[in-house]
């Protein structure tokens, strides 16, 4: 394990958001159809070609359900509180303090499981998805990408950044456990 990444020794956490899903609504669209176009050609029956519209309806349910998420820019959890740059550029400060609770929504579809962080006084909370973000510092020094951070798994609910921010979470707010 290299180091900062073990769960009990992360102290400050640094994640921005990519947008892997994009690509992979592409593939998941486009890859089947041209299959299908060329099963086309080669046997001349046209039957071949009324799956696309389901791969393309598909593809694009996928593309707005992940493009749909309030994923923000960046997010920076450390001991001086959270920091937030939102989706239009727009940064939030917010000291521990502020923090009224820590949700998990885990009974939703794989791509709208989450951790919500709610903060006292109203306004938008902090949405923490699974693999819509990808871990860019660990206790301020840079990380690596891992493979396993852009897959994924079944039956793993939280990813490696989401696991760290948790941890940091569980770390300043009292009564949550990651």
């Amino acid at each position: 394990m290299s180091p900062g990444t073990n769960p009990a020794s992360v102290h400050t956490v640094e994640m921005e958001a990519h947008r892997r899903h994009v690509a992979i609504a592409l593939i998941t669209t486009v890859v089947p159809s041209f299959m299908l176009v060329g099963l086309f050609l080669v046997s001349g029956q046209a039957f071949w070609l009324a799956p696309i519209v389901m791969f393309v309806v598909v593809g694009a349910l996928n593309y707005f359900l992940f493009e749909s998420r309030p994923v923000p820019r960046k997010v920076r959890l450390g001991p001086g509180g959270i920091w937030v740059e939102t989706r239009e550029g727009t940064v939030r400060n917010h000291a521990w303090s502020e923090v009224r609770e820590v949700r998990d929504h885990v009974f939703a579809l794989q791509g709208r499981r989450r951790t919500e962080v709610h903060f006292k006084g109203g306004g938008e909370p902090l949405h923490l998805y699974p693999y819509a973000m990808a871990l860019t510092m660990c206790n301020d020094r840079a990380t690596e990408s891992r493979l396993g951070d852009h897959l994924a798994v079944t039956g793993v609910v939280w990813d490696r950044p989401v696991r760290l921010a948790r941890q940091v979470l569980q770390e300043h707010v009292p009564g949550f456990r990651a």
